[in-house]
């Protein structure tokens, strides 16, 4: 049955109606998903159903295998010393990507997942640590990687992290997006949709450069599935437009309070 309800939703027309669906129960009931737990739970329960990676079927070889042939030379290329992976998942593919001397820091929120991780591929310049990318303290890095994530958070939750991750002073952001959809919709988080970050209501600037992920899911039916690099001070600035912040102090258009998202270190 899981699996039937699994292939189901990655149906274009039947994942839209489901999503839409279960957003309206959700709303009409006043529900609101905390994340730990939410994402806790499919990871104990292996809701997600990777061959390879408890991470889901994104993170399975044929679906990483450009990521890990390509991501070492774009690192070189942008003079990445430090890295923020979140959520890093089980670290399946990842650990097969050169990152030469890169400061690797793993981060996710499910905490069973990062003890494993640590005990498996913790040393010297490589550590895990349980982080909320929508509420904890982000370190300050050269890179943020954000494979996955904000396509499984509903809008309130991703402009949360996005937040977050403006406020950390990091340099670059590294994202999951669907370039060729016209619109987003809203869910709750933890269930999944595709996400164009330079769609309302992120709303991201032009990319520094793309890389295509040649994504196979669904017969092809992801086929746009990317990752994309931002300037973080970019996005801050977008996104301080696209929410009507006017200043540094969060005074928006109508007046109200609206909290910014420049950087805060």
């Amino acid at each position: 049955m899981r699996k039937t309800e699994g292939a189901l939703r990655k149906i274009p027309s039947v994942a839209s109606t489901y999503r839409l669906g279960k957003r309206i129960v959700g709303t009409l009931l006043g529900k609101k998903r905390d994340p730990q737990s939410v994402f806790t739970e499919i990871f104990e329960k292996d809701k997600w159903q990777g061959h390879a990676s408890i991470s889901g079927r994104g993170s399975d070889d044929d679906q990483t295998m450009v990521l890990v042939e390509g991501l070492g030379e774009v690192f070189r290329q942008l003079g990445i010393r430090s890295m923020l992976d979140a959520p890093c998942g089980d670290f399946h593919w990842m650990q097969r990507v050169d990152r030469n001397t890169i400061d690797y820091t793993g981060g996710d929120i499910v905490a069973e997942l990062i003890a494993q991780c640590q005990a498996k591929y913790g040393r010297e310049g490589v550590r895990f640590r349980q982080l909320n990318l929508i509420t904890d303290q982000l370190p300050k890095v050269d890179l943020v990687f954000c494979r996955d994530c904000i396509v499984h958070l509903s809008f309130a939750d991703g402009l949360g992290a996005m937040r977050n991750i403006c406020a950390s002073g990091s340099t670059y952001l590294l994202s999951t997006t669907y370039p060729h959809r016209s619109s987003n919709d809203d869910i709750l988080t933890g269930d999944w949709r595709t996400l164009n970050l330079q769609m309302k209501p992120f709303a991201f600037p032009k990319p520094i450069m793309t890389i295509d992920e040649r994504c196979t899911e669904a017969d092809g039916e992801y086929a746009d599935k990317c990752l994309c690099l931002w300037r973080i001070e970019d996005i801050a600035r977008a996104l301080n437009v696209a929410h009507g912040v006017k200043s540094a102090s969060g005074v928006r258009a109508d007046g109200g309070a609206f909290p910014t998202y420049v950087q805060a270190r």
